[in-house]
Protein backbone atom coordinates (compact mmCIF):
# COMPACT_ATOMS: atom_id res chain seq x y z
CA UNK A 1 0.00 0.00 0.00
CA UNK A 2 1.15 3.39 -0.88
CA UNK A 3 1.87 6.33 1.34
CA UNK A 4 -1.12 8.45 -0.17
CA UNK A 5 -3.56 5.31 0.12
CA UNK A 6 -1.77 4.36 4.03
CA UNK A 7 -2.44 8.07 4.92
CA UNK A 8 -6.69 8.45 3.41
CA UNK A 9 -6.80 5.29 5.29
CA UNK A 10 -5.44 6.25 8.69
CA UNK A 11 -8.47 7.03 11.18
CA UNK A 12 -6.60 8.71 13.40
CA UNK A 13 -3.83 11.44 13.98
CA UNK A 14 -1.91 10.44 17.22
CA UNK A 15 -0.13 13.27 17.24
CA UNK A 16 -2.67 15.65 17.59
CA UNK A 17 -4.19 15.74 20.99
CA UNK A 18 -0.40 15.94 21.75
CA UNK A 19 -0.80 19.86 19.57
CA UNK A 20 -4.40 20.12 21.76
CA UNK A 21 -2.04 19.95 24.79
CA UNK A 22 0.11 22.65 23.66
CA UNK A 23 -2.33 24.83 22.52
CA UNK A 24 -5.01 24.35 25.67
CA UNK A 25 -1.74 25.06 28.05
CA UNK A 26 -0.69 28.21 26.30
CA UNK A 27 -4.00 29.72 26.81
CA UNK A 28 -4.31 28.60 30.56
CA UNK A 29 -0.93 30.05 30.80
CA UNK A 30 -1.86 33.61 29.22
CA UNK A 31 -4.50 33.69 31.28
CA UNK A 32 -3.22 32.96 34.65
CA UNK A 33 -0.18 34.45 34.39
CA UNK A 34 -1.45 37.95 32.67
CA UNK A 35 1.63 38.49 30.54
CA UNK A 36 1.47 39.90 27.51
CA UNK A 37 4.89 40.89 25.93
CA UNK A 38 7.77 38.75 24.54
CA UNK A 39 7.20 35.01 23.64
CA UNK A 40 5.88 34.06 26.75
CA UNK A 41 3.09 36.52 26.25
CA UNK A 42 1.88 35.14 23.20
CA UNK A 43 -0.15 32.20 24.93
CA UNK A 44 -2.95 33.49 23.08
CA UNK A 45 -1.56 32.02 19.92
CA UNK A 46 -2.53 28.62 20.96
CA UNK A 47 -5.68 29.50 19.96
CA UNK A 48 -4.64 29.65 16.62
CA UNK A 49 -3.05 26.13 16.52
CA UNK A 50 -6.21 25.12 17.97
CA UNK A 51 -7.84 26.98 14.54
CA UNK A 52 -5.04 25.32 12.01
CA UNK A 53 -6.38 21.42 13.75
CA UNK A 54 -9.98 22.17 13.56
CA UNK A 55 -9.70 23.34 9.87
CA UNK A 56 -7.49 20.67 8.93
CA UNK A 57 -10.01 17.84 10.86
CA UNK A 58 -12.96 18.98 9.52
CA UNK A 59 -11.64 19.14 6.26
CA UNK A 60 -10.06 15.64 6.15
CA UNK A 61 -13.02 14.51 7.31
CA UNK A 62 -15.43 15.80 5.13
CA UNK A 63 -13.09 15.14 1.65
CA UNK A 64 -13.31 11.15 2.88
CA UNK A 65 -16.94 10.86 3.55
CA UNK A 66 -17.78 12.67 0.15
CA UNK A 67 -14.72 10.38 -1.64
CA UNK A 68 -16.05 7.27 -0.30
CA UNK A 69 -20.01 7.54 -0.64
CA UNK A 70 -20.40 10.06 -3.06
CA UNK A 71 -22.17 12.48 -1.09
CA UNK A 72 -21.68 14.18 2.75
CA UNK A 73 -24.72 13.53 4.67
CA UNK A 74 -25.29 17.33 6.64
CA UNK A 75 -27.53 16.05 9.04
CA UNK A 76 -25.57 13.36 10.62
CA UNK A 77 -22.43 16.39 10.56
CA UNK A 78 -24.39 18.89 12.36
CA UNK A 79 -26.18 15.88 14.70
CA UNK A 80 -22.69 14.94 15.41
CA UNK A 81 -21.12 18.66 15.85
CA UNK A 82 -24.20 19.21 18.29
CA UNK A 83 -23.21 16.20 20.57
CA UNK A 84 -19.54 17.16 20.43
CA UNK A 85 -19.88 20.67 21.53
CA UNK A 86 -23.28 21.95 22.74
CA UNK A 87 -23.76 19.71 26.05
CA UNK A 88 -20.25 21.24 27.41
CA UNK A 89 -21.06 24.82 25.96
CA UNK A 90 -24.33 25.33 27.30
CA UNK A 91 -23.99 23.60 30.19
CA UNK A 92 -21.09 25.84 31.29
CA UNK A 93 -22.84 29.03 30.21
CA UNK A 94 -26.06 27.90 32.29
CA UNK A 95 -23.26 27.84 35.14
CA UNK A 96 -22.03 31.26 34.29
CA UNK A 97 -25.43 32.65 34.25
CA UNK A 98 -26.28 31.21 38.03
CA UNK A 99 -23.03 32.80 39.30
CA UNK A 100 -23.61 35.92 37.52
CA UNK A 101 -26.99 36.30 39.45
CA UNK A 102 -25.16 35.43 42.55
CA UNK A 103 -21.77 37.48 42.36
CA UNK A 104 -22.07 39.49 39.63
CA UNK A 105 -25.62 40.88 39.90
CA UNK A 106 -25.40 44.81 40.54
CA UNK A 107 -21.78 45.05 39.09
CA UNK A 108 -21.11 47.00 35.39
CA UNK A 109 -19.84 43.25 34.32
CA UNK A 110 -22.75 41.46 35.27
CA UNK A 111 -24.89 44.02 33.44
CA UNK A 112 -22.73 43.56 30.58
CA UNK A 113 -22.58 39.91 30.55
CA UNK A 114 -26.90 39.90 30.42
CA UNK A 115 -26.26 42.20 27.61
CA UNK A 116 -24.23 39.93 25.76
CA UNK A 117 -26.02 36.55 26.65
CA UNK A 118 -28.03 36.38 23.67
CA UNK A 119 -24.83 36.41 21.29
CA UNK A 120 -23.25 33.96 23.59
CA UNK A 121 -26.03 31.87 22.92
CA UNK A 122 -26.29 32.28 19.46
CA UNK A 123 -22.42 31.98 18.61
CA UNK A 124 -22.16 35.33 17.52
CA UNK A 125 -20.40 36.71 20.03
CA UNK A 126 -17.56 37.20 17.65
CA UNK A 127 -19.65 40.14 15.88
CA UNK A 128 -21.44 42.08 18.45
CA UNK A 129 -19.08 41.56 22.12
CA UNK A 130 -16.20 43.85 22.00
CA UNK A 131 -13.18 42.57 23.77
CA UNK A 132 -12.19 46.34 25.12
CA UNK A 133 -13.06 46.19 28.59
CA UNK A 134 -10.76 44.51 31.17
CA UNK A 135 -13.06 41.98 32.57
CA UNK A 136 -16.08 40.88 29.71
CA UNK A 137 -17.34 37.73 31.20
CA UNK A 138 -17.47 34.24 29.52
CA UNK A 139 -15.62 36.47 26.44
CA UNK A 140 -13.49 33.53 25.31
CA UNK A 141 -16.65 32.46 23.91
CA UNK A 142 -15.56 34.69 20.62
CA UNK A 143 -13.14 31.61 19.46
CA UNK A 144 -15.73 28.89 20.01
CA UNK A 145 -17.93 31.17 17.62
CA UNK A 146 -15.59 32.02 14.71
CA UNK A 147 -15.59 27.37 14.92
CA UNK A 148 -19.44 27.11 14.92
CA UNK A 149 -19.26 29.42 11.61
CA UNK A 150 -16.93 27.50 9.69
CA UNK A 151 -18.76 24.23 10.74
CA UNK A 152 -22.05 26.33 9.19
CA UNK A 153 -20.87 27.01 5.83
CA UNK A 154 -17.81 24.93 5.00
CA UNK A 155 -19.85 21.40 4.88
CA UNK A 156 -22.00 22.87 1.72
CA UNK A 157 -18.96 23.89 0.15
CA UNK A 158 -17.34 20.67 0.08
CA UNK A 159 -20.78 18.68 -0.42
CA UNK A 160 -20.74 19.14 -4.15
CA UNK A 161 -17.85 20.92 -5.24
CA UNK A 162 -14.64 19.66 -7.08
CA UNK A 163 -11.05 20.74 -6.07
CA UNK A 164 -10.69 23.80 -7.31
CA UNK A 165 -13.93 26.03 -5.67
CA UNK A 166 -12.98 24.74 -2.04
CA UNK A 167 -9.57 26.08 -3.00
CA UNK A 168 -10.84 29.49 -4.10
CA UNK A 169 -13.73 30.21 -1.74
CA UNK A 170 -10.87 29.80 1.62
CA UNK A 171 -8.63 32.08 -0.60
CA UNK A 172 -10.92 34.29 -1.07
CA UNK A 173 -11.70 34.31 2.04
CA UNK A 174 -8.19 34.94 3.19
CA UNK A 175 -7.84 38.04 0.91
CA UNK A 176 -11.30 39.78 2.19
CA UNK A 177 -10.08 38.90 5.86
CA UNK A 178 -6.73 41.05 5.36
CA UNK A 179 -8.46 43.50 3.61
CA UNK A 180 -11.19 43.77 6.58
CA UNK A 181 -8.75 44.20 9.20
CA UNK A 182 -5.85 46.20 7.03
CA UNK A 183 -8.66 48.73 6.68
CA UNK A 184 -9.85 49.05 10.25
CA UNK A 185 -13.44 48.12 8.60
CA UNK A 186 -15.69 48.59 11.67
CA UNK A 187 -18.96 47.63 9.25
CA UNK A 188 -20.62 44.89 9.59
CA UNK A 189 -19.59 43.44 6.58
CA UNK A 190 -16.08 44.29 7.99
CA UNK A 191 -16.23 42.50 11.42
CA UNK A 192 -17.87 39.30 9.29
CA UNK A 193 -14.68 39.28 7.83
CA UNK A 194 -12.71 40.64 10.45
CA UNK A 195 -13.87 37.39 11.95
CA UNK A 196 -12.77 34.54 9.64
CA UNK A 197 -9.84 33.20 10.99
CA UNK A 198 -7.14 32.79 8.59
CA UNK A 199 -5.73 29.70 10.53
CA UNK A 200 -9.00 27.60 10.16
CA UNK A 201 -8.44 28.64 6.13
CA UNK A 202 -4.88 27.43 6.42
CA UNK A 203 -5.73 24.21 7.99
CA UNK A 204 -8.50 23.52 5.52
CA UNK A 205 -5.90 23.95 2.48
CA UNK A 206 -3.73 21.96 3.59
CA UNK A 207 -6.59 18.97 4.02
CA UNK A 208 -7.44 20.02 0.58
CA UNK A 209 -3.40 19.67 -0.35
CA UNK A 210 -2.81 16.28 1.36
CA UNK A 211 -6.14 14.23 0.32
CA UNK A 212 -5.03 14.27 -3.59
CA UNK A 213 -2.72 12.45 -4.48
CA UNK A 214 -0.79 14.58 -6.65
CA UNK A 215 -0.20 17.68 -4.20
CA UNK A 216 0.06 14.79 -1.50
CA UNK A 217 3.57 13.41 -3.34
CA UNK A 218 4.45 17.47 -3.64
CA UNK A 219 3.85 17.74 0.46
CA UNK A 220 5.59 14.98 1.23
CA UNK A 221 8.65 15.61 -0.66
CA UNK A 222 8.71 19.55 1.35
CA UNK A 223 7.66 18.82 4.43
CA UNK A 224 6.78 14.79 4.74
CA UNK A 225 10.89 14.53 6.08
CA UNK A 226 12.14 13.23 9.47
CA UNK A 227 12.24 16.29 11.68
CA UNK A 228 9.81 18.30 9.88
CA UNK A 229 7.81 18.39 12.25
CA UNK A 230 10.86 19.57 15.13
CA UNK A 231 12.00 22.35 12.33
CA UNK A 232 8.61 23.73 12.01
CA UNK A 233 8.36 24.26 15.72
CA UNK A 234 11.04 25.71 15.57
CA UNK A 235 9.99 28.35 13.09
CA UNK A 236 6.98 28.85 14.84
CA UNK A 237 8.91 29.55 18.47
CA UNK A 238 10.87 32.19 16.34
CA UNK A 239 7.99 34.01 14.70
CA UNK A 240 6.31 34.39 17.91
CA UNK A 241 9.28 35.69 19.19
CA UNK A 242 9.32 38.21 17.10
CA UNK A 243 6.73 40.85 16.90
CA UNK A 244 7.94 42.46 13.98
CA UNK A 245 7.55 39.22 11.77
CA UNK A 246 3.96 39.38 9.44
CA UNK A 247 1.36 37.48 11.33
CA UNK A 248 1.21 35.01 7.98
CA UNK A 249 4.45 33.71 9.02
CA UNK A 250 2.61 32.13 11.80
CA UNK A 251 0.24 31.22 9.74
CA UNK A 252 2.43 29.22 7.39
CA UNK A 253 4.49 27.76 10.38
CA UNK A 254 1.77 26.32 12.50
CA UNK A 255 0.20 24.68 9.49
CA UNK A 256 3.44 23.35 8.57
CA UNK A 257 3.50 22.17 12.15
CA UNK A 258 0.17 20.14 12.17
CA UNK A 259 0.55 18.64 8.65
CA UNK A 260 4.16 17.37 9.25
CA UNK A 261 2.92 15.85 12.96
CA UNK A 262 0.12 14.31 10.37
CA UNK A 263 2.46 13.01 7.85
CA UNK A 264 4.86 11.43 10.34
CA UNK A 265 2.95 10.30 13.41
CA UNK A 266 5.59 8.22 14.48
CA UNK A 267 8.86 8.92 13.47
CA UNK A 268 9.38 12.64 14.61
CA UNK A 269 11.77 13.91 16.87
CA UNK A 270 8.47 15.28 19.34
CA UNK A 271 6.62 12.28 18.90
CA UNK A 272 7.63 10.51 22.36
CA UNK A 273 6.62 13.42 23.49
CA UNK A 274 3.37 14.50 21.57
CA UNK A 275 2.34 10.57 22.12
CA UNK A 276 3.15 10.48 26.03
CA UNK A 277 -0.23 9.61 27.65
CA UNK A 278 -0.51 12.44 30.03
CA UNK A 279 0.19 14.71 27.03
CA UNK A 280 -2.63 13.09 25.02
CA UNK A 281 -5.10 13.20 27.75
CA UNK A 282 -4.27 16.68 28.41
CA UNK A 283 -5.27 16.86 24.55
CA UNK A 284 -8.50 14.82 24.65
CA UNK A 285 -9.85 16.96 27.84
CA UNK A 286 -8.73 20.90 25.92
CA UNK A 287 -12.70 21.25 25.13
CA UNK A 288 -13.50 21.49 28.60
CA UNK A 289 -10.20 22.83 29.78
CA UNK A 290 -10.89 25.66 27.52
CA UNK A 291 -14.67 25.91 28.61
CA UNK A 292 -13.59 25.68 32.02
CA UNK A 293 -10.49 27.02 32.64
CA UNK A 294 -11.71 30.75 33.80
CA UNK A 295 -13.44 29.55 36.75
CA UNK A 296 -10.76 27.55 37.62
CA UNK A 297 -8.45 30.54 37.72
CA UNK A 298 -11.16 32.60 39.57
CA UNK A 299 -11.17 29.75 42.21
CA UNK A 300 -7.62 29.91 43.10
CA UNK A 301 -7.61 33.76 42.95
CA UNK A 302 -9.70 33.46 45.35
CA UNK A 303 -7.46 30.75 47.53
CA UNK A 304 -4.25 32.46 46.90
CA UNK A 305 -5.16 35.71 47.00
CA UNK A 306 -3.36 36.75 44.03
CA UNK A 307 -4.84 38.30 40.98
CA UNK A 308 -2.21 36.58 38.39
CA UNK A 309 1.33 35.33 38.13
CA UNK A 310 3.21 31.90 37.75
CA UNK A 311 1.44 30.61 41.34
CA UNK A 312 -2.15 30.51 39.73
CA UNK A 313 -0.90 29.20 36.04
CA UNK A 314 0.75 26.17 38.46
CA UNK A 315 -2.34 25.78 40.58
CA UNK A 316 -5.49 26.64 37.97
CA UNK A 317 -3.65 24.44 35.35
CA UNK A 318 -3.86 20.81 37.64
CA UNK A 319 -7.41 21.62 38.89
CA UNK A 320 -8.58 22.40 35.09
CA UNK A 321 -7.18 19.43 33.54
CA UNK A 322 -9.22 17.70 37.09
CA UNK A 323 -12.47 19.35 36.37
CA UNK A 324 -12.27 18.81 32.63
CA UNK A 325 -11.77 15.34 33.26
CA UNK A 326 -14.52 14.35 35.28
CA UNK A 327 -16.79 16.55 33.03
CA UNK A 328 -15.48 14.49 30.28
CA UNK A 329 -15.94 10.95 32.60
CA UNK A 330 -19.53 11.62 34.15
CA UNK A 331 -20.79 14.37 31.92
CA UNK A 332 -20.08 14.47 27.50
CA UNK A 333 -19.41 10.47 27.40
CA UNK A 334 -23.08 9.44 26.98
CA UNK A 335 -23.41 12.27 24.12
CA UNK A 336 -20.12 11.25 22.84
CA UNK A 337 -20.85 7.71 22.89
CA UNK A 338 -24.20 8.43 20.98
CA UNK A 339 -21.96 10.40 18.41
CA UNK A 340 -19.89 6.99 17.47
CA UNK A 341 -23.06 5.20 17.05
CA UNK A 342 -24.38 7.56 14.80
CA UNK A 343 -20.73 7.98 12.82
CA UNK A 344 -21.33 3.54 13.00
CA UNK A 345 -24.39 3.46 11.27
CA UNK A 346 -23.66 6.12 8.96
CA UNK A 347 -20.53 3.67 7.84
CA UNK A 348 -22.33 0.56 8.04
CA UNK A 349 -25.01 2.38 5.70
CA UNK A 350 -22.19 3.93 3.16
CA UNK A 351 -21.47 1.44 0.19
CA UNK A 352 -17.40 2.92 -0.04
CA UNK A 353 -16.25 2.42 -3.66
CA UNK A 354 -12.65 1.88 -2.75
CA UNK A 355 -10.27 1.37 0.31
CA UNK A 356 -12.16 1.50 3.91
CA UNK A 357 -13.98 5.05 4.83
CA UNK A 358 -12.85 6.92 8.00
CA UNK A 359 -15.97 7.83 9.71
CA UNK A 360 -16.47 11.32 10.34
CA UNK A 361 -15.39 11.86 14.10
CA UNK A 362 -13.46 8.79 14.33
CA UNK A 363 -10.45 10.67 15.11
CA UNK A 364 -10.86 11.60 18.80
CA UNK A 365 -11.27 15.28 20.14
CA UNK A 366 -13.50 15.94 16.82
Amino acid sequence: MDKHRRFLNQRYFPLLDGLRCLAIVSVVWLHATGLRHGLLGRGGEGVSLFFVISGFLITTLLLRERSETGNISLKSFYLRRTLRIFPVYYGTLGLYVILTVLLERHTESGEQFWHNLPFFATYTSNWFVPLTSDHVIFFFAWSLATEEQFYLFWPWVIRKSGVIIPILVMGLLIVLHNVAVSNRDTSMVGTVLASVSAYICAGSLAAIALHHRASFKWACLAIGWPGSALVAAGATIVTLAFDELSPWCLVVTMTWFVSACVLRPTDQPLSWFLAARPIKHIGTVSYGIYIMHFLCINVVRQVVHLHEGLIVFLLALPLSIGVATLSFRFYETPFLRLKMQLAKKRRDAAKPSRGSWTPADAIPGK
